[in-house]
Parts: structure tokens; sequence; C-alpha cells
């Protein structure tokens, strides 16, 4: 079955509720943090003004003024990881949250197509073959023999007990199944 267009879609649909709920943690943590330690978006917040900085200095190619406001960069990020520490929090407690680091639920890698989104294909393929398949409803718990035939035929074949054969065969064959298994053809009219 070709990937198309709706499993795509299905696929970075997941990914972006993966980056919303991230995001919305994210935030949540943001919250907790800064309202018991108010001094730690304050550090942010300068941080950030000084990547300004930092990239007007290299812009200019002053390197001399990127080196010294990286260097102010990382004191106050080692100020934040203390104060974070301090008050019991992990030193990247802050940080995005990924459910995929590699591609950070993007989906791509150096312009490949990630694993994680690959695994999410496979599982939109799955989903969309299941739909399509009475399988998932079908199970040998719901199997009834009493639809067969009790009567033997004129040919001596009892329909229950042959199905009921055949029925215990499958449940034997499902229950030790597994990948290099030969595989088992029924043939016949249904019914």
């Amino acid at each position: 079955m070709a990937v198309n267009t709706q499993t795509i879609s299905g696929a970075n649909d997941t990914l972006s509720r993966r980056r919303q709920i991230n995001t919305t943690l994210l935030m949540q943590r943001q919250q907790q943090v800064f309202s018991l330690v108010p001094m730690v978006e304050q550090l942010g917040f300068d941080i950030t003004n000084l990547g300004i900085d930092y990239t007007m200095a290299k812009m200019a190619k002053n390197e001399e003024k990127a080196a010294e406001i990286k260097e102010k960069m990382h004191a106050l990020d080692a100020q934040r990881k203390k104060l974070l520490t301090d008050n019991g929090f992990a030193e990247n407690y802050l940080d995005p949250i990924y459910t995929c680091p590699a591609c950070k639920d993007k989906g791509f890698v150096e312009g490949r197509i990630c694993t994680c989104l690959k695994q999410e294909i496979i599982k939109q393929r799955q989903s969309m073959l299941t739909s399509l398949s009475p399988a998932p409803s079908t199970t040998f718990e719901q199997f009834d023999l009493g639809k067969y035939s009790d009567t033997t035929d004129k040919n001596g074949v009892n329909p229950r007990q042959q199905m009921e054969a055949i029925f215990d065969y499958c449940k034997k064959y499902a229950g030790s199944f597994h990948r290099n298994r030969k595989s088992i053809l029924m043939l016949g009219y249904s019914g």
C-alpha cells in the first residue's frame, strides 16, 4: 500500500499534537518556576537580550565584542541553572521538551525523514488497514459453532463437527504463531 496524503497528513497531525502538548507542558513549568523564583524569568530575559546583542556583534564582524557577550550569556545561564537546582528543579527543567529529540518533533533531520515520522506513518497505515478490515471485530470468542448444522449430510459429513475441527486447528495455530511459521491457506465456499 502506497503512502497517501491522508497517511502523511495524519502522521503530521500527530507530530503537531506532540509539539502542542510539549509546549503547553513547558509553559506550565515556566509558570511554576517563575512564580516561585521570579529571578529565573528575569535572567531568561537578560540572556535573550544578550543573544540579540551577540547576533548584532557577529553581523558587524566584531568578534571581540561577540566573545565578551557570549561569556556574559554563559555566566547568566550558569546563574539561572544554579537558581533552578537550589530551588529543587533540574537545571534543564525549562529547556524545550521534545518527544523525539533527534528531529525536535518536526519529522525531519537534516532534510531526511526521521524515524519517529516513519513509525507514525506505519501506525497511520495500520490504522487505515484495520478500519477497512473486519478483523478487529472478529475474534475466536465471537465465533459461533451453533450456526453450523449438527446433522450429518448424505456424504457422511457433519458440518458442525467439521467446523469444530477447523476452529480448533486455527486456535492452536494462532496460539503458537511466530514469524518463521509456515502459513495456512483455507479454500472453499463460505458458510
